[in-house]
């Protein structure tokens, strides 16, 4: 009873869990395009409720857009100093609170660490008023473990609190460290540990451990803040070109340009679904002509398949305002049933496979039958068994890493976490059975060879066999003539 209790409790969270993502797709600086993608996304929510990502979610993953500016911090931090030395450490406390978590949401460059450093040092002699000396020892360790070289005004700060910082630095350049390693796609991104430049990947450096945001910019665009927790060594692999594409303001957004044949790629989009564990997305873009729209399209992908399921489109009758329709586009894209309006374009269907080619290999020969002959035959029907098993093996073994390799397909979407054994086992499987193949190939033509060997050459006289061994990968045939 109490399982089923739970099963209960359990099934509707799990069923308003966030299933599906409508996405803009294209300039996300535009605003038509942004506006209509909030309207389908909102019509779209009406119908799905729940099972529809929102903003908030979104932002949960992919970081915080910013909030305020530097000089806002700035600011902030004038009055936390005014407050500690008005003997009101506590509120300045809360002020250089507030000043972290706005730095934090910044990009990352020099200024954003020397303001951020400026309020380590803050921090650390009020939490020293406070009479919390660890906790003000942090804060300047904060600061050397990424600038050991830093230096405390001597007009600014007490002698004393400046003996300290110099203790600590030493105690800093003798402590144990972790590696961090950062590769980056593609390489050669700038690595940013708490806003301070450190290098370009492939990075690596030996840290104190303890907590960092790490930012990579590339491209033009910046990658997720993420949090990284030092322990041990760690090896951190960041998708700068796939994580940039999603703007600074954070919207619903994949900044995105249709290729050759203009088609809007998927790679980026899967990727996004893939990473927030979406079975749909509903991609909204505004086609141009110039600075003219001239239709407004949705497609529906199926993230699990990386299939188009369905795709229509609206004509845009008035530049500026709301495609008349936009209702019937959005429950196109929720049920599959068009409209007047709704332009509907089927999805391509992939090619079937080609056939596979048939091998075939015929031996004529006359010869008396002496012990030649049944042992080459029987040498050649070996060969033969061995090399259709090497064929079939082979095919088996390519399929396992075709099915691996388009998981890591470049510019396409990365596998779930949840995948990792699955993978492995198609790895396993097609290393296992190329290897197989490949050997039984070579062991079938030896024998095969040997047996034709022995056939043609036997002694001739009166008539005697003739045959012919044909061989594809499903099947092996024989046939012959013997006297």
């Amino acid at each position: 009873m109490k399982g089923m209790l739970c099963a209960l409790l359990v099934a509707p969270a799990a069923l308003a869990a966030p299933r599906t993502a409508v996405l803009a797709m294209g300039n996300c600086s535009d605003a038509d395009l942004l506006r209509d993608a909030r309207l389908v996304r909102d019509l779209v929510e009406a119908r799905l409720g729940a099972q529809v990502l929102t903003l908030d979610e979104f932002r949960r993953l992919v970081g915080e857009p910013p909030t305020g500016s530097l000089e806002e911090v700035r600011r902030t931090l004038a009055r936390a100093e005014a407050l500690f030395y008005a003997d009101r450490p506590q509120e300045a406390l809360v002020l250089l609170d507030g000043a972290d978590a706005g730095l934090a949401r910044l990009p990352p460059g020099t200024e954003r660490w020397n303001a951020h450093a400026a309020a380590l040092l803050l921090r650390a002699m009020t939490l020293s008023a406070l009479r919390r000396r660890e906790a003000s020892d942090d804060a300047f360790r904060q600061i050397l473990r990424l600038e050991p070289t830093h230096r405390m005004s001597a007009s600014s700060y007490s002698p004393a609190l400046r003996a300290r910082f110099e203790r600590l630095r030493q105690e800093q350049a003798r402590s144990a460290t972790v590696r961090l390693a950062v590769t980056s796609s593609p390489p050669g991104s700038t690595v940013y540990l708490d806003g301070l430049a450190l290098g370009q990947t492939p990075f690596a450096r030996d840290l104190t451990p303890g907590v960092y945001q790490l930012v990579l910019a590339g491209g033009g665009g910046w990658s997720f803040p993420r949090t990284v927790a030092l322990r041990d060594d760690l090896a951190v692999h960041v998708d700068v070109a796939f994580e940039r594409s999603v703007p600074a303001t954070r919207e619903l957004c994949l900044e995105t340009s249709p290729d050759s044949s203009g088609v809007l790629p998927l790679g980026h989009p899967l990727r996004l679904g893939l990473l927030l564990e979406l079975e749909q997305l509903v991609l909204v873009h505004l086609d141009r002509d110039g600075a003219e729209p001239l239709s407004l399209t949705a497609t529906v992908v199926d993230v699990p398949t990386a299939q188009r399921t369905r795709e229509g489109w609206l004509r845009v009758s008035r530049p500026g305002s709301i495609p008349d329709g936009v209702a019937e586009l959005a429950t196109f894209a929720v049920t599959g049933v068009a409209s007047d309006r709704v332009a509907v374009q089927a999805p391509p269907s992939p090619p079937p496979p080609p056939p596979a080619p048939a091998a075939a290999v015929t031996v004529h020969a006359d010869t008396a039958r002496s012990w030649k002959t049944p042992t080459g035959i029987g040498l050649t029907a070996a060969g033969a068994v061995c090399v259709s098993l090497g064929v079939l093996f082979l095919v088996q073994g390519n399929d396992a890493a075709a099915q691996f390799n388009a998981a890591w397909a470049p510019g396409g979407g990365a596998p779930r976490p949840a995948q990792a054994t699955e993978l492995q086992a198609l790895a396993d499987e097609a290393t296992s059975k190329q290897t197989l193949g490949l050997t039984l190939l070579g062991v079938g033509a030896a024998a095969a060879a040997a047996g034709v060997g022995l056939w043609v050459t036997d002694a001739p006289g009166k008539p005697g066999t003739s045959g012919a061994l044909i061989v594809t990968p499903a099947s092996l045939a024989i046939a012959g003539h013997l006297p």
